[in-house]
């Protein structure tokens, strides 16, 4: 686990922070000694709003220090995390949810696709069922984002589900982040 301080959180949600291992090294400058990274107290991190649909709001603020975990990394600017203490929640809300949804018939539950709806989608690595949102749909596919990880894919819109309300009760468990202070070259 990685702590996290949360140094600021822009309008969009983006939560600019400051992480370290469990040795208190910064991830920000160690990156920066690497040449993967350089300083820009400068860079501001901007990013369309998507808001989430039927979700509850994770808060994050400035000034809290976070246990977390990464949960998928598009640079060091574009990443997302989950709040450790969570953890066990979200266990065992996915193992309801992979349950109920790995039952259903391919007709059931069927979704009429919105951009920002919330719903369940399978994802191709595994085959198990995630919560998702919509943020698009082209023909017969919608790329979502898995609410809980960060991660985007583009899905069949027949394998997307409607999702029941008591999986709407557990906040999106990602947040999206990006290392304060830092510029990739």
């Amino acid at each position: 686990d990685l702590i996290g301080y949360v140094k600021s959180v822009d309008e969009t949600g983006t939560a600019s922070i400051i992480l370290t291992d469990d040795k208190a090294e910064d991830i920000g400058e160690v990156l920066c000694q690497l040449g993967m990274a350089k300083r820009d107290s400068s860079k501001t991190t901007e990013r369309k709003s998507d808001d989430l649909v039927n979700f509850l709001p994770i808060s994050v603020g400035s000034g809290d220090s976070v246990l977390v975990q990464i949960t998928w990394v598009n640079s060091p600017l574009d990443f997302w995390c989950q709040n450790s203490v969570s953890s066990k929640s979200l266990e065992e809300m996915n193992l309801k949810l992979e349950e109920f949804y790995t039952g259903l018939k391919l007709k059931e539950l069927e979704l009429t696709p919105a951009i920002g709806q919330a719903c369940v989608a399978p994802f191709s690595e595994d085959g198990v069922w995630y919560r998702s949102k919509i943020l698009k749909t082209r023909g017969q596919e919608a790329l979502v984002e898995f609410v809980d990880y960060g991660n985007k894919e583009r899905i069949v819109l027949s394998k997307l589900k409607t999702i029941k309300p008591e999986f709407l009760e557990l906040p999106p468990q990602a947040f999206h982040c990006c290392l304060a202070g830092i510029d990739v070259p």
